[in-house]
């Protein structure tokens, strides 16, 4: 019949057109396609996200400056004046220049003016100069709080960097398997548009065919309802794509933390490749435990916690220790004219003053510092359990990846052995030999194959972004 060799060449050579890998190739100037490296660099340079983990690493560095402060030399100036009556009671003025160090001494220089009629006993008539030390040796010598806080400070920032990587981290993945889900539907949609086309071109002919006679009129009835159902399907995938390319836009921003609107001239040009996935290598599964064990930004956020809390426990020791503070001043008259340290200078012209303080029973010591080692214990013990979590994901998701790879292959072979079946079928009713009932069978199911491999495909994808995240390897 002439009317099934039109309809035999027409599918055959549309049949071509609904699984081509290629056709993402772009047929106008105004469209654009996307891909997933392109994806990846507008999100790390535009996200805000992104921005504000930054910020937290700057916020971090500012409160490192703050705390360098209690080393700053520090330049302080006293007057102190009183008259009354016409009477110049006294006139104190000490300009004075302190200087702490790194291990808790304090050196101090400066002058004292004091004239008038009326004086404290302790004070120095006239010019006279000093410089002073003042030493711990007990409490504070080897730490104390000025140092805690400045090693704090510091682990902040690097705990700070931390936390921007564990953001990125899941940032990444996240954004990456919204990017292969939007693939995905775009993959799926042109397959069910391809179908469309092929269906509404053969119920055409069979109208045709049925109004010349050629066959009953129940053919186009079972043509027509095949036609409807891919509408529906289409219909449905188109706003799946459109909804994944809203979801998508969530990470897409522009400068000046602009959001960029997704509109239809923007397609993936991710491709959903069966070759690359199944010969896609992997890292060995024990390179990657190591990997997790000695780098995994979660694991380095609980070193970093341990290190703080070891800086506390320092510091709380300090507590059980009695304070026993030194301070000494050399002394001389007029403006630091000394011509040497001399028997008499040494002898004579000094100051020297000890501070002790011993707790009966260093209470407050004992306990912080036992809180402090508690408070390590518990962190030590959340590290191993967060190490094994850590370890059992990225085993599941090695896994996940290995089957998908070997699902590709089935499901690759699975379409092809189904497209086989509808040709042979797509033959047979050419000929006569069949009916369009099993013709439609044949090619629903080798739609559903084509819509299964282009799914497997998507999650292997989506699998392998999730096993890079799971070794938290996203920087």
């Amino acid at each position: 019949m002439k009317f099934n060799t039109l309809a035999y060449n027409l599918s055959i050579s549309v049949l071509c057109c609904i699984f081509n890998l290629n056709f993402l190739q772009a047929q106008q100037t105004d469209t654009y396609f996307l891909s997933e490296l392109e994806f990846i660099t507008i999100l790390r340079k535009f996200h805000p996200i992104i921005k504000q983990a930054d910020l937290g690493i700057e916020q971090a560095k500012s409160n490192l400056l703050a705390s360098r402060a209690a080393f700053d030399p520090v330049f302080n100036y006293h007057l102190d004046r009183k008259t009354f009556d016409g009477r110049n009671y006294f006139t104190y003025i000490n300009p004075e220049l302190r200087m702490p160090t790194w291990y808790g001494i304090e050196l101090k220089a400066g002058m004292e003016d004091n004239t008038g009629n009326n004086f404290n006993q302790e004070v120095t008539i006239g010019v006279s100069s000093y410089l002073g030390v003042k030493v711990p040796l007990a409490r504070n010598l080897l730490f104390d709080e000025r140092r805690a806080v400045l090693g704090q400070a510091k682990l902040f920032v690097n705990l700070s960097k931390i936390e921007r990587d564990l953001l990125i981290n899941d940032l990444y993945y996240n954004a990456i398997a919204t990017y292969w889900n939007w693939v995905m539907e775009f993959n799926t949609l042109k397959v069910l548009d391809s179908v469309v086309a092929i269906n509404e071109q053969r119920f055409r002919l069979l109208k045709l065919s049925w109004q010349q006679g050629d066959i009953p009129a129940i053919d186009t009835i079972e043509a027509q309802a095949q036609l409807q159902n891919f509408i529906i399907q289409q219909q449905d995938i188109l706003y799946k794509f459109i909804a994944a390319g809203y979801t998508l836009s969530n990470y897409l921003w522009l400068d000046n933390s602009v959001p960029f609107e997704m509109n239809n001239q923007v397609f993936p040009s991710g491709q959903l490749n069966q070759k690359e996935a199944t010969n896609n290598e992997i890292q060995p599964l024990v390179e990657m435990i190591a990997i997790v064990s000695s780098s995994h930004p979660k694991l380095k956020q609980f070193q970093n916690k341990l290190q703080i809390l070891d800086i506390d426990r320092k510091l709380n020791f300090q507590s059980l220790l009695p304070k026993f503070d030194l301070k000494a001043n050399l002394l001389n008259n007029e403006y630091f004219a000394w011509k040497g340290i001399n028997a008499q200078l040494l002898e004579n012209n000094y100051k020297f003053g000890v501070d002790v303080q011993i707790p009966l029973r260093f209470s407050e010591g004992r306990g912080k510092f036992r809180a402090t080692q508690f408070k390590i214990q518990d962190t030590e013990y959340g590290q191993i359990q967060e190490r094994l979590a850590l370890i059992n994901e990225l085993k599941s998701r090695y896994q996940q990846v290995l089957i998908l790879q070997k699902q590709i292959t089935w499901a690759n072979s699975n379409f092809e052995n189904y497209s086989r079946l509808f040709k042979g079928e797509l033959t047979r009713f050419s000929v006569g030999e069949s009916s369009l009932f099993l013709l439609n069978m044949r090619e629903n199911k080798m739609l559903e194959s084509r819509i299964q491999l282009i799914e497997i495909q998507t999650r292997y994808l989506q699998s392998r972004a999730g096993l890079i995240w799971a070794a938290g390897q996203y920087k």
